[in-house]
């Protein structure tokens, strides 16, 4: 299982409007169990994609730093069957 990034602004719309959303303080994670089947993608990877705005910090490397890790966590997840084939996550 591989993590893919999500390009296109459909797959992200696809996901905010049916994805389950959890949240804290800091973090806003929407997740969509079966978004593969829906755009009729590979279900056996993860789709991880990220909006990270200027309010999280005006330099664009310590943005960058901060979606490096996400998607290391994420990529960690995915191997402990955290996270399952075929979800879309932002």
């Amino acid at each position: 299982m591989k993590i893919v990034p999500l390009n296109l602004p459909k797959q992200f719309s696809i996901i905010n409007r049916y994805g389950r959303r959890i949240y804290n303080e800091y973090f806003i994670a929407i997740i969509l169990g079966e978004f593969a089947t829906k755009l009729s993608l590979n279900n056996q990877d993860v789709y991880l994609g990220m909006k990270v705005s200027k309010k999280f910090d005006k330099k664009s490397c310590d943005r960058n730093f901060a979606k490096r890790r996400i998607r290391d966590i994420a990529r960690e997840l995915s191997k402990e069957q955290f996270i399952t084939r075929g979800s879309g996550i932002i």
